[in-house]
This record gives C-alpha cells, sequence and structure tokens, in this order.
C-alpha cells in the first residue's frame, strides 16, 4: 500500500511540473503538447514546439525519478536523428531549458 501512494505522489509532482513547462514555454509563445502513444513506450512526455519551427522534446521526471530502459532507447534515438530531447527534474531545470530555448531563438 505504501508503494501506491508513493507513486500516486510522484505522479502528481510530475503534473506540476509538467504544468510549469507548459506556462513557460507559452509564456514564449511555443505549444508543449502531452505526447500520447497508444503503442510506443517511451516517448517524451512533452513535445515544445516554438516559433521558428524549433522542437524541443522534454521528459519531466521528479527529483528522485529517473528514465526506464525505454525512455533511454527512445531518447538515444531521438539524439541520433537530431532532436533536442531534454531531461528535467525540477523547476529550476525548466526555467534553464526556457532560458536556452529564448537564447537560441535570437
Amino acid at each position: 500500500m505504501a508503494v501506491i501512494k508513493k507513486l500516486h505522489n510522484v505522479k502528481v509532482r510530475e503534473a506540476v511540473l509538467e504544468a510549469h513547462l507548459v506556462k513557460k514555454v507559452r509564456a514564449i509563445g511555443g505549444i508543449a503538447e502531452k505526447a500520447v502513444y497508444l503503442t510506443k513506450a517511451g516517448a517524451a512526455d512533452r513535445w515544445c514546439f516554438l516559433p521558428g519551427g524549433r522542437l524541443y522534446l522534454v521528459e519531466v521526471k521528479t527529483e528522485h525519478g529517473r528514465l526506464s530502459a525505454q525512455q533511454k532507447i527512445e531518447r538515444d534515438r531521438m539524439l541520433a536523428l537530431g532532436f533536442d530531447f531534454n531531461v528535467v527534474w525540477s523547476e529550476a531545470e525548466i526555467d534553464a531549458l526556457i532560458e536556452r530555448m529564448k537564447a537560441e531563438a535570437q
């Protein structure tokens, strides 16, 4: 029972981090879409589309979260194709990513 409660709290925290990411991406004129795949495990949580045709793939984890084996495979596939794939573990890391996005827009 404690394990279920802990997993539930982790999901709530990830939801808070995702909401922060969505808000920040919108603030710089972008869209942060939730990636939902029915048959593809390991996809990034959010696909952030920004002006100028820029795409950032973002996996959101809690402070103690870790990538699953499938997420690592998908991350490596996306990086090999040249996509900008990011893993963030906190609001501070999201804010740093947003600053990089803004700098790359100029």
